[in-house]
């Protein structure tokens, strides 16, 4: 199932409220136990019960190059297809709208 956002009107993606995940991280040596994607999942769910009180439709993360993965995997998608060289990381969106735990 694809999980892209689809803005109406050609809409920016800057006119819609978010909500931004923090620094997200699992000890080295707890990796690889699904202790991450529980942790990205039960924030998902949080945010989707503040969507409906705050109104905001996206979850959004900043995502070092090495976790892209895990993210898309989790069905964020980048805003833009290129390194922020700035900040050395990846804008990424989750579609609330969508979501169906």
């Amino acid at each position: 199932q694809e999980r892209r956002a689809f803005l109406p009107n050609k809409a920016l993606l800057h006119e819609f409220p978010a909500m931004k995940i923090a620094r997200l991280a699992v000890r080295s040596d707890w990796q690889k136990q699904g202790i991450g994607s529980f942790l990205v999942r039960v924030s998902l769910g949080h945010m989707l019960d503040w969507s409906k009180q705050f109104g905001c439709r996206f979850a959004t993360v900043d995502a070092k190059p090495e976790a892209l993965h895990f993210y898309e995997r989790h069905g964020f998608v980048a805003n833009l297809h290129k390194l922020e060289k700035s900040r050395h990381t990846v804008s990424m969106r989750f579609d609330l709208l969508h979501y169906a735990p």
